[in-house]
């Protein structure tokens, strides 16, 4: 009796009529150790995009999107591997990843690719801090300065047309070291020129897809194509393994900055460095600068207006310049830094200085209307992959910050989206990379405080 009495409470029951929910699986690329520790920095904002997803309504019948969170080490045969792990044991729907060495494997181009990759095992990858040239229009950013890069001008020929089917399955959701390397060539020539000095450049480099070839693809032609020098490249490690390998790691960082900045026989002092290394490298960077006694004007690429960087050269870093990726125009991203900090419980500030916290919640977003708009309640891998390449249709409706009720109705409607994000404009362009907004600034004095202005 008690039985049958069940029975018919639970039919009567709309979570029971529901049945199971069905799993719809992301998988998150984020290193928790290695050199490139993210923590839970870009998975706050992919859990924010969940909650907001659920308040517009969440995906058809008993959908619903869960994440399996892999640590990559930072290491590209690791990420390979755990890739392959979540495809097989998993079934994921698609991957969010962050960084560019292990991208680079995932898209099959670096040199020794480490395994599998994103379009043998048929899985959309979406890389929310991938900067490598290789996966840019490298030409495009070396045009101006009469320099050629390695790309053919076929691969960069064809823009956004909207409804089409792209080649790869690897998406670049932040702007490359290309447009960065680009940027900074030309801050350094404008400086010289107005100095009435020859540049003679030199970079200081992490040893990665993104430093390396942020010099060696874009910054060196660009300034040997401007008629001016560029001396030399010296590289340091991603970072130390352990805690107990940090002594010899700043020691290392340091000797990389004495060999950047050494006089060159033929030219004479290196008057130009750039760096091209991350964020959270820089401190030690400006350490080594703040020692020494050549101080060579600084190009930086995106410091991310860190007030510790600051604070370890106190005034030495003045005259200094780089790019950032900039705050996408519009009310939205303000409005997602205030529910960023209130959701993770940290301060506006800490939200607006986290590289692509902004690009982590656009790519769980963009999968979410990929998946929604197969029609299905548990497609595929593959048929994400052909939605997704859908959702920057110039012509379709504009979907922006939690917006995710107003996306079900224009595709139930029949209707094409166009999704703007958080993080700029999110059209792809004929590599699967999108072009995000860059600001410059320079380091500047207020008062008698150091402060990064923008230009």
């Amino acid at each position: 009796m008690r039985r049958a009495l069940a029975v018919l409470l639970c039919i009567a029951s709309a979570a029971c009529a529901q049945g199971p929910k069905v799993a719809l699986t992301i998988g998150l690329l984020f290193p928790q150790k290695g050199g490139l520790v993210t923590g839970d920095l870009y998975t706050n904002s992919c859990n924010l995009a969940l909650q907001h997803i659920a308040e517009g309504g969440g995906m058809r019948g008993n959908g619903q999107i869960v994440f399996a969170t892999e640590d990559t080490l930072t290491n590209a045969a690791k990420a390979s591997e755990v890739l392959t792990k979540l495809v097989d044991e998993r079934g994921i729907k698609a991957a969010i990843g962050v960084s560019s060495g292990e991208t680079l494997s995932l898209s099959g181009q670096a040199p020794s690719g480490a395994g599998p990759t994103a379009a043998s095992l048929q899985t959309p990858l979406l890389c929310i801090g991938c900067t490598a040239p290789e996966l840019d229009c490298v030409s495009l950013h070396l045009r101006a300065f009469g320099a050629s890069g390695t790309d053919s001008a076929a691969s960069c020929a064809d823009p956004n047309a909207g409804n089409i089917t792209r080649p790869g399955y690897v998406y670049r959701l932040s702007e490359s070291s290309a447009a960065q390397g680009s940027a900074l060539a030309a801050m350094a020539l404008a400086d010289a020129a107005e100095a009435g000095a020859p540049l003679v450049a030199a970079a200081l480099a992490v040893a990665s897809p993104f430093g390396v070839t942020l010099v060696d693809q874009v910054f060196k032609p660009a300034v040997l194509a401007a008629n001016a020098r560029f001396v030399r490249l010296a590289t340091h490690a991603i970072g130390p393994a352990s805690g107990e390998a940090q002594t010899a790691y700043e020691a290392a960082v340091r000797a990389a900055f004495d060999a950047a900045v050494a006089d060159d026989p033929a030219f004479g002092a290196v008057n130009a460095l750039v760096v091209g290394s991350f964020p959270d490298h820089e401190k030690l960077i400006t350490q080594a600068y703040a020692a020494s006694t050549k101080k060579p004007a600084l190009y930086f690429p995106f410091t991310g207006y860190s007030s510790e960087v600051l604070a370890v050269s106190e005034q030495t870093l003045v005259g200094s310049k780089g790019v950032t990726y900039a705050v996408a125009a519009g009310p939205s991203p303000g409005t997602f830094v205030v529910d960023y900090a209130a959701f993770a419980n940290v301060a506006n500030q800490q939200v607006r200085n986290s590289l692509f916290v902004d690009a982590a919640y656009d790519a769980v977003m963009m999968l979410a209307l990929a998946i929604y708009a197969t029609g299905e309640e548990d497609p595929s891998a593959e048929d994400v992959k052909r939605k997704l390449d859908t959702l920057n249709d110039p012509n379709g409706v504009v979907i922006g910050y939690r917006q995710f009720f107003q996306a079900r109705k224009a595709i139930d409607a029949g209707k094409t989206i166009n999704y703007q994000g958080v993080s700029g404009a999110l059209d792809f362009d004929s590599k699967n990379g999108v072009k995000s907004p860059l600001a410059p600034w320079i380091v500047a004095l207020d008062g008698k405080a150091p402060m990064f202005r923008p230009l």
